[in-house]
């Protein structure tokens, strides 16, 4: 069992403790846990925080697609429950969403944009929605990168496409950055309730099989290691996604010179 991360009294936050089971927990003011994205190890951690943390304790989880209100429900105190979604990597990106559930008492939210005042983040107020704003966004994003793929570019195309629009991440490479294990469990998640119309790429799917979860494993849309810590382009990607498209019966056409940068948006 891992011992929580706490941090000393700062004005009105007693303790920060992200950790694994609760130990020690009855003087935290916040308690964040950051567990794996399965909503029943979800509600089992908020079990027992809820017997261990005294009275008030504001109890965050860092889901980033979860429904709050079922994990909420866990507790005999509800109202002190919230969403705090830090954005990948968490030391750099300064976004932070707070989720806040119809039945979340007032002080539980005042406290949560407190404490992403004091760790210096941009701290913005979000509903309880499949992906809340940041990913909601996202979604779209990716969908869009990935029908560029399906007409003929390859993600390594798309990615230098993008940076010339002036985005610091790329949607390839923060897939490889977030974890491809992370967009995998939310495909099956919603594999039931999808629209028939929607274009899902299977080729992610396989690199979860190979046990390809991005940076993590040194091996994702892009490898990694000494040589080239920031990614390199994978020619067995490539193959993966010439593979299902030719299964789909779909001849790529080659993207003109100069116009790699063009934007293919969803048709749906």
């Amino acid at each position: 069992m891992t011992a929580p991360v706490t941090y000393s009294r700062d004005g009105d936050i007693t303790a920060i403790c992200i950790d694994n089971p609760p130990v020690n927990a009855m003087g935290a003011d916040v308690r964040a846990a950051l567990v794996s994205a399965f909503m029943d190890i979800k509600r089992e951690v908020f079990r027992v925080l809820d017997q261990h943390c005294k009275r008030g304790t504001v109890l965050a989880t860092n889901t980033s697609y979860l429904d709050i209100p079922q994990i909420e429900a866990a507790t005999s105190h509800p109202a002190d429950v919230l969403g705090l979604h830090f954005f990948s990597p968490a030391h750099v990106m300064r976004l932070l969403e707070i989720v806040v559930p119809d039945g979340t008492a007032p002080d539980a939210v005042a406290t949560g944009f407190a404490l992403g005042n004091k760790l210096r983040k941009v701290s913005v107020r979000a509903g309880v929605c499949d992906g809340f704003i940041g990913n909601r966004i996202l979604q779209v994003y990716r969908a869009a990168a990935d029908h560029m793929v399906l007409a003929g570019a390859s993600p390594y195309q798309v990615d230098q496409a993008v940076t010339g629009f002036g985005f610091p991440m790329l949607p390839y490479a923060v897939q490889d950055l977030a974890g491809l294990d992370i967009g995998y469990m939310t495909r099956q998640r919603k594999a039931t309730a999808r629209d028939p119309r929607e274009f899902v790429p299977r080729w992610g799917d396989v690199m979860h099989e190979r046990g390809w979860y991005g940076r993590k494993t040194q091996r994702g849309y892009y490898g990694y290691g000494p040589d080239h810590p920031r990614g390199a382009p994978s020619a067995e990607v490539e193959a993966i996604i010439a593979a299902e498209l030719a299964e789909r019966g779909v001849t790529p056409a080659a993207l003109p010179t100069g116009r790699s940068s063009r934007v293919i948006w969803p048709p749906w």
